[in-house]
């Protein structure tokens, strides 16, 4: 299997197409200000102010050639996706809202999980 491409888009300020440019080529054409494309046209950047042109239908013609196929070896998509990491840092302890909430109901109907408050404070006179 390939391996990914990671790329950025970049408008060209001469034909003010969006090519994709590997990280690669940006890391190489930094100081000299130029970046090749996936589709081999030399980039002289646009201004990053400038709105992103329209793509470059040779680059996703590479890009597209690139793609993985999405379905594994054994012939069949996987059933469940692995919780990635914004999942776990909005729930630290592993807990949805649903299951906290059942939780919840559940310790209300069950009155040995009661834990009991202080005691009302009783207003005789005296």
């Amino acid at each position: 299997m390939a391996e990914r491409l990671y790329t950025t888009l970049i408008t060209c300020s001469l034909d003010g197409q969006a090519h994709n440019v590997t990280d690669e080529s940006v890391a190489a054409g930094r100081e000299a200000g130029g970046y090749e494309a996936l589709c081999g046209h030399l980039i002289v950047p646009a201004p990053m102010i400038a709105p992103i042109g329209q793509s470059c239908p040779d680059c996703t013609a590479v890009l597209a050639s690139q793609e993985p196929d999405p379905i594994p070896a054994s012939g069949r998509r996987p059933r469940h996706r692995k919780r990635g990491w914004l999942w776990w840092m909005l729930h630290p302890n592993g807990v949805t809202v649903a299951g906290a909430t059942a939780h919840l109901r559940r310790a209300a109907r069950d009155p040995r999980d009661h834990v009991p408050g202080p005691a009302p404070i009783s207003r005789s006179s005296g």
